[in-house]
C-alpha cells in the first residue's frame, strides 16, 4: 500500500468527517499527549499551584502521580530531583512510534530507521548514564541492560538482510532469538 495523499479525493467534505477527525484529535490528545505532559510537569511546584488553582490538585491525582513516580529521586539527601523521569518511556514510545510510521509510509529506507532507532536508544543509555534517576541503583542497571538489548536487536535485524546470504545466518538468528527473550527473564 502506498500512503501519500490523492489530490482527487475528498477530505473534510462531509459534516461526519469533520466529527469524526475532531474525535480522534481529542482522544489523541488525551490519550497520548496529557499523560506524558502531566507526569513531566507534575514534580514543578508552580505547575502543582496552576492544578490547586483549577481545584484539579485532589488526592487522587496525588496518589496516582506518588504511584508513577515513586520509585525516582525526589531531590531529598542532595540528590537532584528526577521524578519527571517518569515521562521518559512514555516520550520514548512516541518517537518510537513516529520513526516506524516513517518506515511504514516508505519514506526513508529501512536502514536509516533502523539506524535512528539505535540512535535514540544510545541516547536514552547516555541520560541514564548520567542522570541515574532510580533511588534503587538496580532499576537504573536494568533500564541500561534492556535499552542495550534494543540496540542488539536494531542492529541484528538492520544486517538481518544482508547475513541471510552468508552461512553464518543461523548463528545471527539465535542470537536474535536470544536477545528477543532476555527481557521476558
Amino acid at each position: 500500500t502506498i500512503l501519500l495523499y490523492d489530490g482527487t479525493l475528498g477530505f473534510f467534505k462531509s459534516k461526519k468527517q469533520i466529527w469524526l477527525s475532531i474525535l480522534a484529535i481529542l482522544i489523541f490528545i488525551i490519550f497520548v499527549v496529557f499523560p506524558p505532559l502531566l507526569l513531566l510537569l507534575y514534580p514543578w511546584r508552580r505547575f502543582q499551584r496552576l492544578l490547586s488553582n483549577f481545584r484539579l490538585h485532589r488526592p487522587g491525582l496525588i496518589i496516582f502521580m506518588d504511584t508513577f513516580q515513586g520509585c525516582y529521586k525526589d531531590g531529598s539527601n542532595g540528590t537532584r530531583d528526577c521524578r519527571c523521569f517518569s515521562a521518559f518511556y512514555f516520550i520514548l514510545r512516541i518517537v518510537g512510534c513516529v520513526i516506524y510510521v516513517l518506515l511504514g509510509c516508505n519514506i526513508f529506507s529501512h536502514f536509516s530507521v533502523q539506524l535512528s532507532v539505535q540512535a535514540v536508544d544510545t541516547i536514552s543509555i547516555l541520560i541514564l548514564l548520567y542522570l541515574k534517576p532510580y533511588k534503587n541503583s538496580l532499576y537504573n542497571n536494568l533500564d541500561i541492560t534492556i535499552l542495550l538489548d534494543c540496540i542488539l536487536i536494531a542492529s541484528l535485524n538492520t544486517n538481518s538482510s544482508i547475513i541471510r546470504n552468508l552461512s553464518s545466518a543461523s548463528v545471527v538468528e539465535m542470537w536474535l532469538f536470544i536477545a528477543l527473550g532476555l527481557p521476558l527473564l
